[in-house]
């Protein structure tokens, strides 16, 4: 997925925050069933972190959020000042699937 990450940007806005957190920590830059990769500013996500929340721009399905068990990949910087960091999702809830459906093919059809 890594060699992904230099797609064009989607019209789609997810934004990733830490459990608890109401603050956005950066974006999703591209999605699929498997794993994902943010985009973001400032310090990033820690690598320990292993549950992330993807807040939806619009409610699907009843979720304004889906909480994800991940496992950080990689993690680099742009000369931007961003960090982009893959994670493969090791887990979601089972009734959030229809969401994660819809996401993962709105990242693949770009």
């Amino acid at each position: 997925m890594k060699q992904r990450s230099k797609r064009d940007s989607l019209n789609i806005n997810v934004r990733v925050c830490e459990p608890g957190s109401t603050q956005p920590c950066g974006h999703i830059i591209d999605l699929s069933m498997n794993g994902l990769s943010i985009s973001g500013r400032g310090t990033p996500l820690p690598v320990e972190l292993s549950t992330l929340q993807l807040l939806l721009p619009w409610p699907m399905h009843g979720f304004e959020q889906i909480t994800l068990q991940v496992e950080q990949r990689w993690l680099e910087f742009t000369d931007a000042g961003r960090w982009h960091a893959g994670y493969q999702i090791l887990h979601y809830p089972e009734n959030s699937l229809p969401i994660m459906d819809y996401l993962s093919a709105s990242f693949a059809d770009h």
